[in-house]
């Protein structure tokens, strides 16, 4: 439901930059980025399920088969598995545009203990809940 959709996005304005839990069940390849608090509902936009808290903001994404959904991003099975921590970030424009996204560090074994960085937006849900 369209209005649903509309209360759900009515959170802070500015919900960026939160540390956040990672994980990543390698069997379902599904990636898990959550921050703390109470799920309402969860809103499905392609591959990704975003958890929508009791105030409306947005606290968690799921990546449905990641290890596809995430090449275009240069995040790689490698990178999920060794993920040391996430950012996930949120932010809501005045003209209505929502940005969500996160952030993935990894320090993978034998390349000389890099930190890998990749950053995935989520564009599409700027038409759903604006």
């Amino acid at each position: 439901d369209y209005k649903e959709m509309e209360e759900l996005g009515q959170g802070d304005r500015k919900m960026e930059g939160k540390i956040t839990k990672i994980s990543y069940n390698e069997e379902d390849d599904i990636l898990f980025i959550h921050k703390e608090g109470k799920v309402k509902g969860n809103l499905m936009i392609g591959g990704f399920v975003l958890d929508i808290s009791y105030r409306g903001n947005i606290i968690g994404i799921e990546v449905l088969n990641a290890s596809e959904g995430l090449k275009m991003f240069n995040i790689t099975k490698d990178m999920m598995r060794y993920a040391k921590s996430a950012k996930l970030i949120c932010k809501k424009y005045n003209d209505g545009t929502i940005f969500v996204g996160f952030e993935i560090l990894a320090v993978i074994p034998n390349r000389e203990e890099i930190e890998e960085r990749a950053v995935v937006a989520i564009p599409e849900i700027s038409t759903i809940m604006a």
